[in-house]
């Protein structure tokens, strides 16, 4: 419980998921992915599109360089919004993508 507490105030209550929010029409979605506890990158998919399979994240993400400020923001956010839309994925294999 302890550990759980201290990941909530350090980081994120899990280690690969993807945030969900408006995306910039009302025909899409944004979205954060989060591999590893650490922001890796975000994207936008049609309301559509189906979140299965991580190719389909993939698909839709725009990589971005890790920089540390991009967690406080979001850990920020989350704070805000306590209900998010969210996709909890078990487990980020190595090979997803390359770094």
């Amino acid at each position: 419980m302890r550990v759980e507490k201290l990941r909530a105030i350090q980081g994120y209550a899990h280690q690969h998921f993807v945030l969900f929010d408006r995306g910039r029409n009302p025909e899409e979605w944004a979205f954060v992915y989060i591999r590893e506890g650490h922001y890796f990158g975000y994207g936008y998919a049609d309301l559509s599109q189906s979140f299965q399979h991580e190719a389909d994240i993939q698909s839709a993400l725009i990589s971005k360089k890790y920089y540390p400020d991009a967690d406080v923001l979001i850990r920020g956010w989350l704070r805000q919004h306590k209900h998010p839309k969210m996709l909890i994925l078990p487990e980020a294999p190595p090979s997803f993508f390359p770094e």
